[in-house]
């Protein structure tokens, strides 16, 4: 019986640390989304890129756990909804504009949060920075099932790659972002031309509004310090 109280109050405790955290935890997970396939040597890249996603939405979670029930409850439909179709293999990942759809509505989730935490935070911290990385990381991984989509559908990209896996369009994405552009992934329609301005865009004006919280909260703190 002592036991089972001890465990009743130990996992408030324990969500409200990675609660606190969350941005921390949910950042590693981004990271372990996009380098963890070159720690799982595994023929079937498709497989790869399932596990990496699933435990990235499964940590996602944690940033909804102090929402009211009905929100979490819309939330926990949308990431149940997305891990569905990411493990079915025989209607899987193909590009769809149905599966991106779903897709865009998680990562509009994630993103609101967010952002909405960027705004709460009074100080600048590990977590707060922490945010502004997942926000960037966001981007580029949304820019990528949109490209992937877009070139499945219409062949919208030309790449000196043989076989282009959803790798080559996550690295075109944040290459696309970071404005270096290698030449290696190069759009070809109009449309996909001009939607890599658009991220391009994006990625420029979130560094530039990021900088701007992260510093204005910082001389704020300093101010109330001294």
């Amino acid at each position: 019986m002592g036991s089972i109280c001890k465990a009743k109050f130990k996992m408030p405790y324990l969500l409200d640390n990675l609660y606190n955290r969350r941005f921390s935890v949910f950042l590693c997970s981004f990271l372990v989304l996009i380098f963890g396939d070159l720690f799982l040597p595994m023929q079937d890249k498709n497989l790869v890129q399932t596990i990496l996603l699933v435990q990235n939405i499964a940590f996602s979670f944690i940033l909804f756990i102090r929402e009211p029930i009905k929100i979490k409850r819309l939330v926990g439909a949308v990431f149940l909804v997305t891990i569905i179709i990411r493990l079915i293999p025989l209607i899987g990942y193909d590009g769809s504009l149905g599966f991106a759809l779903i897709y865009i509505i998680y990562f509009t989730l994630i993103s609101y949060e967010i952002l909405k935490a960027l705004q709460k935070q009074q100080a600048v911290g590990l977590e707060m920075i922490s945010a502004a990385f997942c926000g960037y990381i966001l981007l580029g991984v949304l820019a990528s099932i949109v490209f992937f989509t877009m070139d499945r559908s219409s062949e919208a990209f030309t790449s000196t790659a043989v076989n282009k896996e959803y790798a080559d369009y996550l690295y075109f994405s944040f290459i696309t972002l970071l404005t270096i552009g290698y030449g290696d992934i190069i759009p070809t329609s109009e449309l996909s031309q001009k939607l890599v301005i658009i991220v391009a865009l994006i990625g420029h004006f979130y560094t530039v509004f990021v900088m701007a919280v992260v510093i204005g909260k910082f001389l704020s703190s300093s101010d109330k310090s001294s």
